[in-house]
């Protein structure tokens, strides 16, 4: 069996373009770079863009909720700072419910039995004794 010549190729280099006529700087440093590393260059700058754009955005939106929240505490400082004003609802009488007339004095509220989970038997025991 007759093998094979060992030993790699040659790997393949990078051709630059050839030039042909006058180059402009730009056609130059293709020429020196390659195509291949021009756009590995070009592609980080417009990452470099993208990110700047985004941080920006972030920055916007930081400002934006910062002023709210200023805004916002301004308000309540001022609204700490000057007495409250009795509104139109305020200024209405409170309506007695139907039925229940106003306390008279001396006279003292029996205490409502307790209602809560466990009151069962214990709150129906104590509430006649304390009226």
């Amino acid at each position: 069996k007759g093998g094979k010549p060992k030993g790699g190729k040659p790997a393949a280099k990078a051709k630059a373009p050839r030039q042909v006529g006058n180059l402009n700087p730009d056609d130059n440093d293709r020429l020196i770079k390659g195509d291949a590393q021009i756009a590995r260059e070009q592609r980080d700058i417009d990452t470099m863009i993208k990110g700047t754009k985004k941080l920006n955005n972030d920055l916007q939106k930081l400002k934006k909720t910062e002023d709210k929240k200023r805004k916002d505490y301004k308000k309540f400082e001022k609204a700490v700072e000057k007495p409250i004003a009795p509104t139109k609802a305020s200024k209405v009488k409170f309506v007695l419910a139907a039925g229940a007339q106003p306390m008279v004095a001396g006279e003292a509220a029996a205490p409502a039995p307790a209602k809560h989970a466990r009151a069962g038997k214990r709150a129906g025991k104590r509430a006649p004794a304390a009226a």
